[in-house]
């Protein structure tokens, strides 16, 4: 094992050591009243909470099905395991390893938990289930943010050629994810609670565990930043722990500034939000003589 991944490997130990003893706190808990705020809308009635609910797990189960099974795939960089870099086209279960794809999964996992809340109802609705649907919407809302903010300005931008990223399943994946998850956040009753964001460095140390497994048995990395040779490993694993923990605090912060029925300006500043992270088509890049 490279110095680089013994000190990663150690640093990840400590915040799993961290998130550990943050899972035994007593916020780590939920309350028949947290399966109200999932189940019941202010906004909006049971049949329509539901039927947008099944609309959003259906949308979501499509384009991961569609990932699934595309034969052409698609083309990109990756990182070898020695640094260099290397052109591949991704067909397949490798299509899963991706921060994007997981982020959307999650979106769809949110949406079947809510559903089985209300089939069981409140009687027969266990606390873990009600717990686990609150931290993948948390969790979920965060990672919509971030996914979109990185795809919109980073990625677009940077990019000689983004035309994958405006594939359908990659629009879904870039633009449905935030448009999902603020909708949900109006029709919805759930309070983000910043103490959960230990959930978020877990979700990080999980994704960069799995990671290393991928690259263990394809010999590369999808992201640069995760490969324990490059020459700043330790650095980047700790900003992208960082970033996740930061959007979550920016998702909490949202949600509880922008509530709607608190403020008239909430749904315009939301829309807004919505509006400037999602990306539709590619903008016209500046040609110069």
């Amino acid at each position: 094992m490279s110095s680089g991944r013994v000190k990663i490997a150690v640093f990840l130990g400590v915040v799993s050591a961290f998130i550990g003893w943050r899972l035994c706190s007593p916020s780590t808990t939920a309350s028949r009243e947290d399966f109200y705020r999932l189940t019941q809308s202010n906004v909006a009635s049971a049949r329509v909470l539901i039927g947008y609910r099944v609309l959003c797990a259906l949308t979501i189960a499509a384009s991961v099905t569609w990932v699934a099974v595309d034969p052409v795939g698609l083309p990109g960089v990756v990182n070898l395991v020695d640094g260099s870099m290397a052109q591949i086209r991704s067909v397949g279960r490798i299509r899963f390893c991706t921060f994007t794809v997981w982020a959307w999964i999650g979106q769809g996992l949110y949406f079947a938990c809510t559903l089985l809340l209300h089939l069981l109802g409140p009687d027969r609705s266990p606390m873990a289930l009600v717990l686990i649907a609150t931290v993948l919407f948390e969790i979920g809302f965060a990672l919509a943010l971030l996914v979109s903010f990185v795809v919109s300005y980073v990625l677009i931008p940077s990019s000689p050629d983004p035309t994958n990223l405006f594939s359908w399943a990659s629009l879904a994946m870039h633009n449905l994810n935030v448009l999902f998850m603020v909708v949900e956040l109006v029709l919805n009753q759930v309070e983000f609670h910043i103490e959960h964001f230990h959930f978020a460095l877990l979700f990080g140390v999980v994704y960069i565990l799995f990671a290393w497994v991928v690259a263990q048995r394809t010999g590369y990395f999808f992201y640069f930043f995760l490969n324990p040779n490059y020459k700043h490993a330790l650095l980047a694993h700790a900003l992208l722990l960082l970033t996740v923990t930061t959007f979550f605090g920016l998702s909490v912060l949202v949600s509880h500034s922008f509530n709607p029925e608190q403020s008239v300006l909430s749904l315009p500043v939301l829309t807004a939000v919505t509006v400037a992270l999602c990306t539709i088509r590619p903008r016209p890049k500046n040609v110069t003589a």
